[in-house]
């Protein structure tokens, strides 16, 4: 008599769960989304519109996050599916160099800018 065997066979948990990810996987990602929020006021304080949003790639052109200049106006586009540690770079990035004495700014922020990357 043949013998079967079971293979073990690891069954993923369901899509929802794989999304919610840790609890300090949800704490750095609010604490990531709280310092986006706080460098982007600091960039519009300065004069750079921040505009994150869903950037569409059509063929012939690939549409990049990044700062760019429309007429006297400064624009940094964020892809919004950007993972939030790279969002906070390319803000950190517009900031670089820049007069933020008159903005207010968390210790954490003031760190970052003098590093030039997210912690």
């Amino acid at each position: 008599m043949a013998r079967t065997t079971k293979s073990k066979v690891r069954k993923r948990p369901p899509a929802s769960a794989r999304r919610r990810g840790s609890a300090k996987d949800r704490e750095k990602n609010e604490k990531l989304e709280a310092l986006i929020d706080e460098l982007r006021s600091a960039a519009e304080s300065v004069g750079i519109r921040v505009r994150r949003e869903r950037l569409l790639r059509e063929v012939g052109y690939h549409v990049r996050s990044g700062l760019c200049r429309l007429d006297d106006q400064e624009i940094l586009l964020v892809e919004s599916e950007l993972a939030p540690d790279v969002q906070v770079d390319l803000l950190l990035g517009a900031l670089a160099g820049r007069d933020l004495s008159g903005v207010p700014l968390s210790e954490e922020a003031m760190q970052m800018l003098r590093a030039g990357s997210p912690g």
